[in-house]
């Protein structure tokens, strides 16, 4: 979301584009007429309009247009270690509420996004690495804040305003929070899945839709990042086969951070990944799985740390 000032409504007789108050609640709509009492009463108001994100261009990604790097040293983290504490264990409480069958509650969840946005806007200009804003536990809990982390960075880069970050924080939080429905001798096998646990395994994006929806009063547009992050930008993905834009925009960030979240970690049957392998992998899937615009912003942010590699 966009703040504006009601003088920039001044001299236009009707409304171009909704109005919305601090907690994304249309108070005007577009098409209404702006009478001198609307615009009065709208100065002792804070207002907002959508954030316009830009159109997605074609853009030609190659693998080529990462540098190779020879050696590498994970950087230090520019998460304190009390912080990284409370992420983790507010995170394992609410994983395991949920598996437990317990409803969600938003002052919780929202507690650990709004932790995890106000770090990563902080250290945004201080960080050179996507490593230096990841935390490292056990997968099934880290992996959710540092998806919420590298999905801030990029919702940074592309400019969304500070509403739509904190949506876009809260929903990567619990993209994958239907997982905590799948069996778990599923969810943490080591080896290869059968295809009949697959299909069960895939549940976990409906799964976590339907909960969330259930367990708190939240826009949809952000349940939809938990439906929405296996789309794929080609239609191959799942639960849906959505294509292109018919796939929630957050949804086509948090599909980038995911994947390559998942690929960099270490899990108890694989080592973790190179980031710059990890880069190369997700660039070969290129514009049949990814946005393209938000690929190329992800490539700039991963371009800081193979710079300091080098150095």
């Amino acid at each position: 979301m966009q703040r504006i000032s009601s003088l920039e409504l001044v001299g236009k007789n009707v409304l171009e584009f909704d109005l919305y108050d601090e907690n994304r609640q249309i108070i005007h709509k577009k098409g209404e007429t702006l009478t001198p009492d609307v615009l009065l009463k709208l100065n002792y108001r804070n207002i907002y309009k959508e954030t316009e994100i830009p159109a997605v261009k074609p853009v030609n990604i190659k693998p080529s247009m990462v540098k190779s790097v020879k050696v590498y040293s994970k950087p230090k983290s520019l998460l304190t270690e009390k912080t990284t504490k409370i992420l983790i264990t507010d995170t394992r409480t609410i994983f395991d509420k949920t598996y437990g069958g317990e409803s969600l509650k938003y002052s919780e969840c929202a507690a650990v996004s709004d932790t995890i946005l106000t770090e990563v806007t902080g250290q945004f200009e201080k960080f050179y690495s996507i490593e230096q804003l990841r935390v490292y536990d056990e997968y099934t809990y880290s992996h959710n804040v540092n998806v919420s982390s590298i999905s801030i960075l990029l919702g940074i880069l592309v400019g969304l305003g500070e509403l739509e970050l904190q949506e876009l924080a809260m929903g990567a939080f619990l993209h994958d929070i239907g997982k905590m429905k799948v069996p778990r001798e599923i969810l943490n096998k080591p080896g290869r899945l059968e295809r009949q646990e697959l299909e069960i395994m895939r549940q976990h994006t409906i799964l976590g839709y339907k909960y969330i929806k259930q367990s708190l009063d939240i826009a949809d547009r952000i349940a939809r990042i938990a439906l929405d992050h296996q789309e794929r930008f080609n239609g191959s993905g799942y639960p849906n086969g959505l294509k292109g834009g018919e796939i929630s925009l957050y949804a086509q960030m948090v599909a980038i951070s995911d994947v390559y979240d998942a690929l960099v970690s270490e899990r108890v049957y694989k080592k973790g990944m190179h980031p710059h392998d990890a880069l190369e992998i997700i660039l070969s899937e290129g514009e049949k799985s990814f946005n393209p615009e938000f690929l190329d912003k992800f490539i700039q942010l991963t371009q800081k740390s193979e710079t300091k590699d080098e150095e």
